[in-house]
C-alpha cells in the first residue's frame, strides 16, 4: 500500500489526520520532526537532516521488499536511509557515506553486531536534487539484495544473512544529527514479497504520477 497522505498532516506531536488516518495507525509506529509536503506524486514527507524519523510497525524480517521515491537535498556527510536496532546490539542498516567515506556515489549494506559488523556496498545512482524511485528487495536465505533505482535493476549484491531473523521494526531515517536523511520521500510502500524483475517494472511503471 502506497504511503500518501491525501491532504493529512504531520506533526512533531506525532498526530496523524486526513484521508489515511486507518492506513497510518497501522504501519507508522511514530513520526518525528518530519513535515508533509509536495512529493513526486501527491503529499510527501520532509525530513530535516538533522533529528527527522519515522518508526514503523513491521519487522524487518517480513520487508522483504521496500519501494519509494526519494529526493536528497544534500549529502552532507552522509545518512542512514533505512535501519533496524534490536536490543541485543545487533543491527541493520542501508546507509550513504557513513562506511567508507564514499558520500557521493555508494550506499553500504550494514548487518551484524553487537562486536561482528558486515558490509556490502554498491553505487546507488543517485543525483542531489533529483527525484529518483528506489526498490530494495531482500533473500534474507540466500544473503541476496536487489537494488533497483528508477526500474533498473543493478547486479544482485551478496551479503552474509543474519543468524537470527531480525525482530525489530523498520526506520527510515536516524534521529542522530550526523546520520538523519535530509530530503523527502513519498509513496513508500514495503512487501512481505521478494520481488522479481518482472515486479520491480510492474511497481516502476505502476509509481508514474
Amino acid at each position: 500500500m502506497p504511503f500518501d497522505g491525501g491532504s493529512g498532516t504531520v506533526s512533531p506531536t506525532r498526530t496523524w489526520t486526513g484521508d489515511s488516518t486507518e492506513y497510518a495507525r497501522k504501519f507508522i509506529a511514530s513520526v518525528q520532526d518530519i513535515q508533509l509536503v509536495e512529493g513526486y506524486r501527491g503529499n510527501g514527507l520532509s525530513f530535516n537532516g538533522r533529528s527527522s524519523v519515522m518508526r514503523t510497525n513491521v519487522p524487518l524480517a517480513d520487508a522483504r521488499s521496500v519501494a519509494f521515491w526519494l529526493r536528497v537535498r544534500s549529502f552532507g556527510e552522509g545518512f542512514r536511509l533505512l535501519s533496524v536496532h534490536e536490543a541485543n546490539g545487533a543491527a541493520f542498516g542501508i546507509h550513504c557515506g557513513i562506511i567508507g567515506g564514499e558520500k557521493s556515489q555508494r550506499f553500504a549494506l550494514e548487518l551484524g553486531g553487537p562486536t561482528q559488523w558486515k558490509y556490502a556496498t554498491f553505487d546507488h545512482g543517485l543525483t542531489e536534487g533529483q527525484w529518483h524511485h528506489l526498490i530494495f528487495s531482500f533473500d534474507w536465505t540466500s544473503g541476496t539484495l536487489i537494488y533497483a533505482v528508477d526500474g533498473r535493476p543493478v547486479e544482485p549484491i551478496k551479503f552474509t544473512p543474519p543468524t537470527q531473523p531480525f525482530s525489530g521494526k523498520l526506520t527510515l531515517s536516524n534521529e542522530y544529527e550526523d546520520a538523519a536523511l535530509n530530503g523527502e520521500v513519498d509513496d513508500f510502500q514495503v512487501s512481505s514479497a521478494i520481488l522479481t524483475p518482472d515486479a520491480i517494472r510492474v511497481i516502476w511503471q505502476n509509481s508514474q504520477p
